[in-house]
């Protein structure tokens, strides 16, 4: 116990120290920008660009950015769940009780088909034009395939409302509902609402002024939850719609309700129109 608490005390203070790091080599690198900038003649601005990005660790994406004013800039974005990336976010899911655990370990051992739409604005600052505050909102839909038997006993391990007894009174007296329960997949399906905000820094190339190199720092904040479950075999419906769904929307939002996540992306953009 001990030495998993000295670890996530290591975890937490590493952390703390690239967050100072990367804000003071902003500043540096803004500093620098400036003068690097100002030797540069007849630069043109890009008003519409197209960027591929790793967000660490949620997406690899692709996206649209408009300049609709000299300092305000809208972003849209498709992404794609990485499973590496997945797997260090999910860490920071609740897992002080059993209950938690298991829940984390089975969404970690099940998560399928994980994609972001993603929407935003950007405010470019004017004396530091490199650089860019901005606030942004994540679409994030993933699957998780499992029997309803797994979902039960792992999603609701502790089972606070007695549901397992009441499932095994209605399997016992029907084979076909067992089967059921038992064997045939069902299709979890989680839609999570998340709002961000973004501080960036775009560096530019003299040579080939339409790429460009960002770096975003971005905070996280889930609000909101849909959870819906798709199955071929009509016959457990009522399993379904009784116990599964239930326990997949209460324990869903039990687990997501506080669930704070930090990234680093790392983009790199081509302007497809300047002016």
């Amino acid at each position: 116990m001990y030495s998993r608490m000295k670890n996530i005390a290591l975890i937490r203070a590493a952390g703390s120290y690239w967050l100072i790091a990367y804000l003071l080599f902003l500043v540096h690198s803004g500093a620098m920008a400036q003068t690097v900038d100002k030797k540069i003649p007849g630069k043109r601005a890009a008003i519409l660009t197209v960027s591929l990005k790793s967000q660490f660790p949620i997406q690899q994406a692709i996206g649209l950015e408009v300049m609709m004013k000299p300092k305000l800039s809208g972003y849209l974005g498709l992404g794609q769940f990485s499973r590496f990336y997945t797997t260090v976010a999910l860490n920071a899911l609740p897992n002080k009780k059993v209950e938690q655990q298991m829940r984390r370990q089975f969404i970690k051992d099940n998560l399928r088909d994980g994609t972001v739409f993603e929407t935003g604005f950007a405010y470019h600052f004017a004396k530091r034009r490199r650089f860019y505050a901005g606030l942004n909102f994540q679409n994030q839909k993933f699957t998780l395939p499992s029997t309803t038997q797994q979902l039960v006993e792992n999603y609701d391990f502790l089972d606070g409302q007695g549901r397992k007894d009441k499932i095994l009174d209605l399997v016992d007296k029907n084979a076909r509902l067992r089967e059921f329960y038992e064997t045939t997949r069902i299709i979890s399906k989680v839609t999570l609402q998340r709002l961000g905000i973004t501080l960036g820094r775009r560096f530019g190339f003299s040579k080939i002024p339409r790429f460009g190199f960002h770096t975003e720092l971005s905070a996280q904040w889930n609000i909101g939850s849909r959870t819906a479950i798709e199955s071929s075999s009509p016959i457990g419906n009522v399993l379904i719609k009784q116990f599964a769904e239930p326990i997949l929307q209460e324990r869903t939002q039990e687990s997501f309700s506080s669930f704070f996540l930090p990234s680093l992306t790392v983009r790199v953009s081509y302007a497809l129109v300047t002016r």
